[in-house]
């Protein structure tokens, strides 16, 4: 992060003083999608799920990172950009989370642990 985007974000608190819980939580929101995406590979077993790679573990493990980045308020655009994809195409990733959910039994349990990590932090 620039330190003119933090002094910005500092200023606009309003405040004479600031907590360094509000700048630690500055932090966690600018880096949050990157922490995300290492956990899902991390899960998922895979490289990079900012590639190409039109395998099934690669397709879930973008659906499931797609599902929460947006359950966490990002936008599509902002999602999109950091996985190298189309909005169009994150929008396409969560309505099959579902899917994902319901028919592929065998990602159950790495669906269900990162949506455990996300729901602890």
């Amino acid at each position: 992060m620039k330190k003119s985007i933090l002094i910005d974000k500092i200023d606009d608190l309003d405040q004479d003083y600031i907590n360094i819980k509000e700048v630690i939580s500055l932090f966690e929101i600018r880096y949050f999608l990157d922490k995300l995406k290492l956990i899902v590979e991390n899960i998922f077993e895979v490289e990079d799920i900012s590639n190409k790679c039109k395998k099934e573990q690669y397709c879930v493990a973008r659906s499931v990172f797609a599902y929460i980045a947006l359950k966490e308020k990002y936008k599509k655009t902002q999602i999109a950009q950091k996985i190298n994809k189309d909005r169009t195409t994150v929008h396409h990733m969560v309505v099959k989370f579902k899917d994902y959910q319901k028919y592929y039994p065998q990602y159950k349990t790495k669906i269900n642990e990162t949506l455990n990590w996300y729901d602890d932090n």
